[in-house]
């Protein structure tokens, strides 16, 4: 079989929950991958796994993106401790952060069947078997248990009766959160992913149920007025949380 030039990256399946996936311009998430696949996947020379020199205009013809894109990327990218950057005469070295963790197959979860004398030899072709064979399949993914029963759901079927509720080990709170936004409705469960689910417990834990509600409904009898921040999950009132509350100040001080 033909070998495909340029090696390959590693991508985890949890990418499409990430924030700068799911909540950020596209062209951040652009920027992201380009870093990930440029900088060097093996040590060489004074360049370490996950290092590498870039400048802005590289990144720029590359992504087809503007400076300031790449600027305010950037910026994102430091502030989640995703890389670090460290400037030079002709341009900047990057290090993306937990490259070496995510660019290891051995680090992620193998959940096919195989006996204990054979787990060693196969578990990473069946874990690139697994990956095939999900993708034809079509509609929502499965995932795994940790990934997707983390939160107590509560849907209704086509009869209108309440299923059985999922686990809520890890996000115990973000129901309550998340019940703000999209109420039961069976058609709504498909929104509440990873990243919903971690920005629903925060805001509980950082703010508490009492605030959050006064902040959305605030938010629900404003949102059509100018300047106003669009909030439409949980992970828009997390990130725009201050924004909210800049324009309720200012909201107050123009109606005294």
């Amino acid at each position: 079989m033909k070998k495909i030039d340029g090696g390959a990256t590693i991508w985890a399946r949890k990418t499409i929950d990430s924030v700068i996936f799911y909540d950020k311009p596209a062209d951040w998430f652009k920027i992201w991958f380009f870093i990930v696949n440029q900088v060097n996947h093996k040590e060489y020379r004074k360049w370490g796994k996950g290092q590498g020199f870039m400048t802005y205009s590289q990144i720029m013809e590359k992504t087809k993106t503007t400076k300031n894109q790449v600027d305010m990327c950037f910026r994102f990218l430091k502030k989640e401790q995703m890389l670090t950057t460290q400037k030079t005469t002709r341009g900047m070295t990057v290090k993306v952060l937990n490259y070496q963790l995510y660019q290891d197959l051995n680090n992620y979860k193998n959940n096919v069947k195989t006996t204990q004398e054979t787990k060693s030899k196969r578990n990473r072709n069946d874990t690139i078997n697994k990956n095939d064979n999900n993708d034809n399949n079509i509609g929502e993914p499965k995932g795994s248990q940790n990934d997707y029963d983390e939160i107590e759901i509560v849907s209704v079927d086509e009869d209108g009766n309440e299923t059985k509720p999922k686990s809520s080990a890890k996000y115990p709170n973000a129901r309550k959160v998340i019940e703000t936004f999209w109420g039961k409705e069976k058609n709504k469960a498909w929104k509440v992913n990873r990243t919903q689910r971690y920005s629903a417990q925060t805001l509980y834990e950082q703010k508490g149920m009492g605030k959050i509600k006064n902040a959305m409904s605030f938010y629900k009898k404003n949102k059509n007025e100018k300047y106003c921040p669009s909030i439409t999950s949980p992970s828009d009132l997390l990130n725009k949380w201050e924004k909210l509350l800049s324009f309720r100040s200012k909201k107050l001080k123009n109606e005294n």
